[in-house]
C-alpha cells in the first residue's frame, strides 16, 4: 500500500485551501467522497480547476459516493467536469475498496 493515497470527504463549506492541501506533492492518489452520483460544490470551477491541475501532475483521483448506496455516473454537469479533469468515476465501489 502506497502511503502517498488518501481519501477526503466533501462538506458544505469545504474550502479550496483544504482541497489544494489534499492534492499537494507527495500525494499519487485521492479518493474524493463526493455526494449523490458524483457531484461536487464547484463554485466559480475552482475545485475543478484544482482537481485538473493535480491529474496533470499524475495524481490518480477516483470520485465515489458518500452514499451508502450511491453510483457515480456523469448524470450532471459537475460531475461532467469532474471527467473533463481527468477524475476516475468509481462507480459503484466504496472508499474502502478504492484503496
Amino acid at each position: 500500500m502506497d502511503h502517498n493515497v488518501a481519501s477526503f470527504r466533501l462538506f458544505p463549506g469545504i474550502t479550496d485551501y483544504s482541497i489544494k492541501s489534499f492534492l499537494s506533492p507527495p500525494i499519487k492518489g485521492i479518493i474524493m467522497e463526493s455526494y449523490g452520483c458524483g457531484n461536487i460544490p464547484n463554485a466559480k470551477g475552482k475545485i475543478i480547476a484544482l482537481l485538473k491541475e493535480a491529474s496533470d501532475r499524475g495524481v490518480v483521483i477516483v470520485n465515489v459516493s458518500q452514499c451508502n448506496k450511491g453510483n457515480v455516473v456523469d448524470l450532471y454537469e459537475t460531475s461532467k467536469g469532474l471527467k473533463e479533469a481527468g477524475v476516475v468515476a468509481g462507480g459503484d465501489m466504496t472508499s474502502e475498496v478504492e484503496i
